[in-house]
């Protein structure tokens, strides 16, 4: 973007943080949404696997649930956390924008909104993107 090659990006963070403190980069939107537990992203698991250990997946549920509960209710926990992965200075971590996280589980609407949002931007055929069903674990 600085050489001219491009006139707008999108980033992830701490990039967009980083990149606020540049005066000549005008930054347009936030990745994160203010949305709680939009649906971005999800923990998937082979059909087998999840047959084969029903209460290891409802495990690994809840304690994602927990775990989103404990970064929504403490916001130092976040950066403190990116620090042990994320290869950036502890400051700039302490000052980028972290989502808020979903605390109920993916529900049938969330997983139909989500694979609306993708056929819509054409991401994938609507031929090939699969049903809120064949995504969903059976409980």
């Amino acid at each position: 973007m600085k050489s001219g090659s491009v006139d707008v990006i999108t980033s992830a963070e701490p990039t967009g943080t980083a990149l606020s403190a540049d005066p000549d980069v005008r930054l347009l939107s936030g990745f994160v949404s203010g949305a709680v537990g939009e649906l971005a992203y999800a923990y998937v698991a082979l059909e087998e696997t999840a047959e084969a250990g029903p209460d290891l997946v409802e495990d690994f549920s809840a304690a994602i649930l927990k775990a989103n509960e404990l970064l929504n209710e403490d916001p130092s926990v976040a950066p403190r956390i990116a620090t042990s992965y994320i290869d950036a200075d502890p400051e700039l971590l302490e000052k980028a924008v972290y989502q808020k996280f979903g605390e109920e589980p993916i529900s049938r609407e969330d997983v139909e909104n989500a694979r609306d949002r993708v056929l819509r931007y054409g991401l994938i055929d609507a031929d090939d993107a699969p049903s809120a069903d064949e995504m969903l674990a059976s409980r």
